[in-house]
């Protein structure tokens, strides 16, 4: 690539210099017409052209390692992948992901990658950062990690929802502290994946909500309380003392809340 980029600037200062602009020095017909044609060869291969580069490919899934700071490792590794959704190899064929907003049907492994690679949030955000902290082993399953998120992200790019696509806005998501549970398998694959509990509504500015609907909420197209909570809890708020959001601090977040 330096040796072609060389080659067109020398043929460049030859036909540009003095010596061959000056009406006593013409550079001769025929050889005037075999630089234009290296030139133009040169110009047309392949290596000007514009290629875009490939994903780089997921890193490969290490050995499940059974020990404390093996489990918690691989969850992390989970939680940096998207929890699953750019290394699907992490995710067991027979996958359940549960979340508030599904009631009691979970989605399969090819229903939630579906879902998330439609709304595709890493692409409206894409400094996502899940800030997971206070890892969790569960003592009645092994296999069991459980960890607190507190997601921020700016949204620079536009947010794909079912019914419409929302132009970027430029401001910065805070999520409310979430609950997550990870269930492995003996292979070290994810079984179960569970997201989306919020653990307190009034702090962050996403109305208390996390994940898409969060999303939805800061891009200026708050879903429906019938969209998030039972029929009952809406009944409820609506006739009941209204609850505002606890201000969020100005300053920078530290890592861990």
């Amino acid at each position: 690539m330096r040796a072609v980029s060389i080659t067109i600037l020398l043929v460049s200062f030859v036909l540009k210099t003095d010596a061959f602009s000056s009406p006593s020095n013409k550079v001769p017909d025929a050889l005037s017409s075999q630089v234009n044609k290296v030139t133009e060869t040169i110009k047309n291969l392949p290596f000007f052209s514009t290629i875009e580069s490939p994903s780089p490919p997921p890193p490969p899934v290490e050995p499940f390692d059974k020990s404390p700071s093996g489990k918690i490792k691989r969850a992390l590794m989970v939680a940096n992948s998207d929890f699953g959704v750019t290394n699907e190899d992490l995710l067991a064929d027979e996958f359940k992901w549960i979340a508030p907003q599904l009631g009691f049907v979970p989605l399969s492994k090819d229903e939630y990658l579906t879902a998330a690679k439609f709304f595709n949030l890493r692409a409206a955000f894409p400094d996502l950062n899940y800030r997971a902290h206070d890892f969790r082993l569960v003592s009645e399953n092994p296999l069991t990690v459980r960890v607190t998120l507190r997601t921020t992200g700016t949204m620079r790019g536009e947010l794909k929802l079912r019914s419409k696509v929302l132009p970027p806005t430029g401001v910065q998501m805070i999520c409310p502290p979430e609950a997550v549970s990870i269930t492995f398998d003996e292979k070290g694959q994810v079984l179960k994946l569970c997201t989306g509990f919020t653990m307190d509504r009034l702090v962050g500015n996403t109305g208390g909500l996390c994940g898409v609907q969060g999303a939805a909420y800061v891009a200026g197209a708050r879903p429906s309380e019938w969209e998030i909570y039972p029929p009952t809890v809406v009944l409820g708020r609506f006739f009941g003392r209204p609850v505002y959001q606890l201000p969020e601090p100005k300053s920078i977040l530290s890592p861990f809340p």
